[in-house]
């Protein structure tokens, strides 16, 4: 019985040590990363916004990412700032859901709003009552 106790330990160390591993390669992406994919995501989102979603991809990345996950991420450089872009569109989905019904626009399939314009409909947006906000999301955002 000690000596599957041995393994188990054995097996235990080597995972961990994985574990390290990886935690130290999202750490070198991190900082040899993070300030370009910053800069790329402030071009879209508010500072604070931009900062969050950054973080978020790094924190599920240490969260998620296998070692093959880690591999491909070292060896396509671009694959980063598409995961960010990826989460930078679901995070911008509701506001442009939202410039279309203000604007009419939901006819024209190619026409994306400009990023000032999002910036300046989510100010608009989050200067509405709690009950506005709250109505006119559930219209428009919602689709109710």
């Amino acid at each position: 019985m000690s000596h599957l106790c041995g393994l188990d330990r054995r097996s235990r160390q080597r995972d961990m040590a994985g574990t390290l591993d990886n935690s130290q390669r999202i750490l070198d992406l991190f900082e040899d990363r993070y300030e370009s994919l910053f800069e790329e995501a402030k071009r879209t989102l508010p500072h604070s916004d931009a900062e969050a979603t950054c973080q978020d991809l790094f924190v599920e990345l240490a969260d998620r990412a296998t070692e093959n996950d880690l591999d491909q991420l070292e060896s396509d450089g671009g694959l980063l700032s598409r995961l960010l872009r990826s989460r930078i569109s679901r995070r911008l989905r509701p506001l442009v859901r939202l410039h279309k019904a203000v604007t009419g626009d939901g006819s024209k399939a190619d026409s994306r709003p400009s990023p000032a314009g999002l910036r300046r409909l989510d100010k608009s947006f989050q200067s509405l009552s709690h009950d506005e906000h709250l109505a006119v999301r559930l219209a428009v955002c919602e689709g109710i």
